[in-house]
């Protein structure tokens, strides 16, 4: 009964050697992931920084270029305005190249009557 009571507890404490190796396995995976999950959340923390640097950056690019097309509009607009109080100013002084010259046939008209009349 001793031998067999004696082999049982050798068997019992073999299992319980191969348990806590078992448990120290475990544990040092579970340190291992610990360290893993660590090393992926710097990283990640790293990423998002130079998501948010890079969203910035493109941000105050679309705004520089926002600020640029509005000038750019702007000038245009001016531009276009200069050009067409210049067309209405050329407009006028054709007008008025028109009636000087109206005026200036009706002139001649009148000094070539006063020429036929002294003629005749």
């Amino acid at each position: 009964e001793r031998g067999r009571l004696a082999l049982n507890l050798e068997q019992k404490t073999s299992e319980l050697e191969a348990y806590k190796g078992m448990c120290q396995q475990a544990e040092m995976e579970k340190q291992r992931q610990h360290i893993q999950i660590s090393t992926l959340q710097g990283e990640k923390e790293e990423l998002s920084k130079r998501v948010e640097e890079v969203l910035l950056h493109i941000n105050t690019e679309i705004q520089k270029a926002e600020v640029q097309h509005a000038a750019h509009a702007e000038s245009i607009s001016e531009e276009l305005e200069t050009e067409k109080q210049q067309k209405e100013s050329l407009e006028e002084q054709l007008e008025q190249a028109k009636l000087h010259i109206g005026t200036l046939q009706t002139e001649k008209e009148e000094q070539n009557k006063e020429v036929q009349l002294r003629i005749n």
